[in-house]
């Protein structure tokens, strides 16, 4: 019997209207002739509701309530599914209706289909990546973008109908089309960026999302982003990553996007989603203190700053944000120290210059680094392929 990946809800309940209601939404990976009944871990949800629409699976058109979703609060965030292109299209910033998501999981599989047709049936991992590769960098495959400006370039369904995306989007589908190959391929994060590494028979291979594949080894990601030696012994940076975790990193750009937008409560909640998902998350505390300072809640924006200097010692903006906040508490001292400590770190650093002469002028505005999200300059790739070895 065939197998395929759909979305099917069911357990209809009647409301006062007589309308059928779903209680959970769930992507499963069952027979078509199947029927799953799932029940709301959560409770009833009134927020979920059906209608009726069909669904080609296989050869067969079934017809199922398709249902159009109202995601939970933010602050308690629901279980998710494994497949971390599901779980994605799950937590858009504007929910999707399930048809919709449907139809993007089933473009994923046709996709991945397309490319295992291309390959002998004992193509070693090393060939699937080939394949992969040229499939997801060639004319038709997906662009770089670098624009994180606005809540739409967030989504991961943008990414599969505009075919590009940045490194955060692209990560997300780049895994799931590597899993649905059978290969083993994880997201790695450095502290503004995301890449890809794939497991094969001779070792690991790092792929560069914004460089058309291009492979870059892990001590130039860690050189030129001044990762301490103890950020990577704590799993802060360059460890593969969970899909849980992945999420987290997308539900962190949601929040970057959002805050700008001075959608700051939606924001905040997705930040704290976030780092409930991945704790490590260094990004999120950082950009979450600079939410945190601009609402003006110091004292909160501090504490954020340091939990991310804790895992990220030699960030240099993150210690010339809390002078800033620290500065405007009124601990001059505290915010002297974090001030010349970004200077140590970043010699180079104007803003810590500056904030350093303001900081006895009560009439004078810091300067603040802004937010920041995974996604370097297509400048700043260049030269790492350069970078002599120090």
């Amino acid at each position: 019997m065939s197998r395929t990946s759909f979305i099917l809800l069911l357990r209809p309940s009647l409301q006062e209207k007589n309308e059928p209601r779903l209680q959970h939404l769930t992507i499963c990976h069952v027979p078509v002739t199947s029927v799953i009944s799932a029940a709301d871990p959560h409770g009833s949800d009134p927020a979920i509701y059906s209608r009726r629409a069909p669904i080609i699976l296989s050869s067969a058109r079934v017809w199922f309530p398709l249902a159009c979703v109202r995601h939970p609060p933010a602050s308690h965030p629901a279980e998710l599914p494994a497949d971390v292109l599901a779980a994605a299209l799950l937590t858009e910033p504007s929910p999707l209706p399930a048809e919709a998501i449907a139809r993007h999981l089933a473009q994923m599989d046709a996709e991945a289909a397309e490319i295992r047709g291309r390959l002998d049936s004992v193509a070693s991992p090393g060939q699937v990546l080939a394949a992969l590769n040229r499939h997801f960098f060639g004319p038709d495959g997906f662009a770089a973008l670098q624009d994180l400006t606005t809540v739409e370039n967030t989504s991961v369904a943008a990414v599969l109908d505009n075919r590009r995306g940045t490194c955060m989007g692209l990560a997300i589908v780049y895994v799931a089309m590597a899993e649905r190959l059978g290969l083993s391929a994880h997201a790695v994060p450095t502290p503004v960026h995301l890449f890809i590494r794939v497991q094969l028979d001779d070792g690991p291979r790092n792929v560069e999302l914004l460089e058309e594949g291009r492979e870059i080894p892990d001590d130039i990601y860690r050189r030129r982003n001044r990762i301490a030696d103890s950020s990577i012994e704590r799993g802060v940076f360059l460890r593969d990553l969970t899909n849980e975790e992945v999420i987290a990193h997308l539900l962190s750009n949601q929040a970057i996007a959002l805050s700008r937008e001075n959608r700051l409560d939606e924001a905040l909640a997705r930040y704290d989603r976030a780092l409930e998902m991945a704790p490590l998350l260094v990004v999120a505390l950082y950009n979450r203190g600079i939410d945190l300072m601009n609402a003006g809640r110091l004292e909160e924006a501090v504490e954020s700053f340091d939990s991310a200097i804790d895992l990220h010692p030699n960030d240099a903006q993150a210690h010339n944000n809390r002078g800033i906040a620290k500065a405007r508490l009124g601990d001059v001292d505290g915010a002297r120290a974090d001030f010349q400590q970004a200077l140590e770190l970043q010699p180079e650093m104007k803003e810590a210059e500056e904030n350093l002469r303001k900081l006895d002028d009560e009439t004078s505005q810091f300067s603040l680094e802004p937010k920041r999200s995974p996604k370097p300059t297509f400048s700043q790739l260049e030269s790492w392929a350069v970078t002599p070895t120090t």
